[in-house]
């Protein structure tokens, strides 16, 4: 039962980012962190330390996870580093390499995937992410097969027939998540310096400026009409004629 939910939680993470390794990267960095930490200390301490193994990878996560949340300057390089080291890993774990090839391998993988981070990041973030999730998936389907693994360590040789299925479900697995998330985010560019890009705003075009409409004119005032409705010129009213009273 515990290798059964080891090797679940190992695919689960790896499918996680074969598909959207670059939409939630920060949410990936901790928990791929903690799988490096516990391939290499179950590799290494054999494979009867599970319960330990899983505490160091727990502990690796945990300290990951508080750097990726604080330090944003350094969160892409820091993932450059966790991915190359989880990638080193999971090859030293599968190939059973002598330990200081292992280290070596390791080290050597941390510190390219890191300067690439550095220098490229958003293309190189959907790569990698997928190259480590594909390789968690194939770890974790190898715990249910039957896959011994170790660093340096005596074990019985894995039959041909099964590495040659988990290098096919790896391969297929970069292949298909480099071509579904190149066509899905890298137009996103988030992890450019300084975090997101912004889209660029198209400038608004210049309204011209119309001349002033010419104003109205004013009508005429109202002449007021006279008794019976005539019209009058003067401003005093007219006086009616009576016969008689002309002079005087």
């Amino acid at each position: 039962m515990q290798t059964f939910l080891i090797g679940l939680v190992l695919v689960g993470a790896g499918l996680a980012g074969v598909f959207w390794g670059y939409r939630i990267f920060r949410i990936l960095l901790p928990i791929y962190g903690g799988i490096a930490g516990f391939v290499i200390a179950y590799a290494w301490l054999g494979q009867d330390s599970q319960l330990l193994a899983l505490g160091v990878g727990v502990v690796a996560a945990v300290i990951l996870g508080t750097l990726a949340y604080f330090f944003w300057s350094v969160f892409v390089w820091l993932g450059g580093v966790v991915l190359g080291a989880a990638i080193g890993a999971l090859i030293a774990a599968a190939l059973n390499l002598w330990t200081w090839l292992a280290i070596l391998l390791v080290v050597g993988l941390a510190t390219l995937f890191g300067y690439l981070f550095w220098k490229i990041r958003d293309e190189v973030v959907i790569i990698a992410t997928v190259i480590a999730g594909a390789g968690a998936v194939v770890h974790g389907v190898g715990t249910w097969l039957g896959l011994r693994t170790g660093i340096g360590a005596a074990i019985e040789p894995n039959s041909i027939w099964l590495l040659l299925l988990l290098a096919a479900i790896w391969i297929g697995l970069v292949i298909f998540g480099i071509r579904y998330q190149w066509g899905r985010y890298r137009h996103l560019g988030w992890y450019g310096f300084g975090g997101r890009v912004q889209p660029a705003v198209a400038p608004k075009p210049e309204v011209p400026v119309s001349a002033p409409l010419a104003a109205a004119p004013t009508p005429p005032a109202a002449v007021p009409a006279g008794e019976h409705g005539h019209l009058r010129c003067g401003s005093e009213p007219r006086r009616n004629y009576q016969p008689g009273h002309d002079a005087g």
